[in-house]
C-alpha cells in the first residue's frame, strides 16, 4: 500500500487532521501530480477555511499547474486574512517579483525547399502580452512571405476570467492580404468540471470572398502533466452542414517544482 493510499484512508476516517492533509498534498506535488494536489488542497480548505499553510500550498499547486495569476490571487487573499504572517507576505512578494506582467516576443521561421522548385517562405510574429487581474491580453502582428506575396495580419486575443472556474476566449483578426481572411472573430466559454475535466462551447467567423461561421466545442481532461481534448467543428452551409472533430494530447510545461 502506497503512502498516498494510507493518507487517503486516514483522512476518510478523520478529516480534522491538518498535518495529514499537508503531507498528502506535498506527496502529490513531489510526484508532479500538480492537478491532483490542487484538488486535494481545495478539499482541505473546506475543512480548514482560510488556513495560511493550506492557502500557500494552494498557490504553489496553482503555480505548478501553470495558473500563475490564480496563484497570485490566492496569496493576496492569504495576506488579507493573515496580514501579520511573515511567511505568507514573503511568498506573495516573491510571486509578484517572479511573474512577468508584460512580455514582448519576436518569432521567426523559414521554410526552405530542397529541390529549389519553390521560393523560400518566411514567417515572423511580433507579440505583446499583458497579464491583468481580469485575465490576459495578447496582441500580435504576423508577417509572412509565401508564394512571393507579402501578408500582414493583426490579431488580438483576450482570455477574461468571469467567475471562479469560468473563463472566456475572445479573438479578432484583420488583414488586407490575399492569403488571410480580411476579418475573423471568435468567442468561446470554458467551464471547469469535477475530476479535472473542462468543457467549452463557442464559434469562429471568417470572411474571405464569402463569410463562414464555424461552431465548436470541446471536452478536455487534465491528467498528470498532460491535457487530452476532443474538439468538434460544425459548419452550416450549402448543400448541407459539415461536421468534423479531432483528438489531441498536449504535454503541459509546468513551472519548476515548488514545494
Amino acid at each position: 500500500m502506497g503512502f498516498d493510499e494510507i493518507l487517503r484512508i486516514v483522512l476518510n476516517k478523520d478529516k480534522e487532521r491538518k498535518t495529514d492533509w499537508i503531507a498528502y498534498v506535498k506527496n502529490e506535488q513531489y510526484a508532479e501530480k500538480y492537478f491532483k494536489s490542487l484538488e486535494l488542497v481545495q478539499k482541505a480548505l473546506l475543512v480548514f477555511p482560510g488556513d495560511a499553510d493550506l492557502l500557500q500550498l494552494k498557490a504553489k499547486a496553482e503555480l505548478n499547474s501553470n495558473n500563475s495569476q490564480e496563484a497570485l490571487i490566492t496569496m493576496k487573499q492569504a495576506v488579507k486574512l493573515h496580514p501579520d504572517n511573515e511567511e505568507v507576505l514573503n511568498y506573495k512578494n516573491s510571486l509578484e517579483s517572479d511573474l512577468s506582467f508584460n512580455t514582448l516576443s519576436i518569432d521567426y521561421s523559414l521554410e526552405v525547399y530542397q529541390n529549389k522548385d519553390r521560393d523560400h517562405m518566411h514567417y515572423t510574429t511580433v507579440q505583446y502580452a499583458r497579464q491583468t487581474k481580469y485575465g490576459s491580453i495578447n496582441a500580435k502582428i504576423n508577417y509572412t512571405n509565401r508564394f512571393l506575396t507579402d501578408n500582414y495580419q493583426l490579431e488580438i486575443d483576450l482570455y477574461p476570467r468571469i467567475v471562479k472556474g469560468l473563463y472566456a476566449y475572445v479573438s479578432g483578426g484583420w488583414s488586407q492580404s490575399p492569403l488571410n481572411p480580411s476579418a475573423r472573430y471568435g468567442a468561446e466559454l470554458f467551464k471547469s468540471l469535477p475530476k479535472s475535466f473542462e468543457a467549452s462551447l463557442g464559434f469562429r467567423w471568417l470572411k474571405f470572398s464569402t463569410e463562414t461561421t464555424i461552431y465548436t466545442g470541446s471536452l478536455g481532461w487534465y491528467t498528470g502533466n498532460s491535457y487530452w481534448a476532443l474538439r468538434s467543428y460544425v459548419t452550416p452551409g450549402f448543400p448541407g452542414t459539415s461536421a468534423s472533430g479531432r483528438l489531441f494530447i498536449e504535454s503541459i510545461e509546468v513551472m519548476p517544482k515548488t514545494i
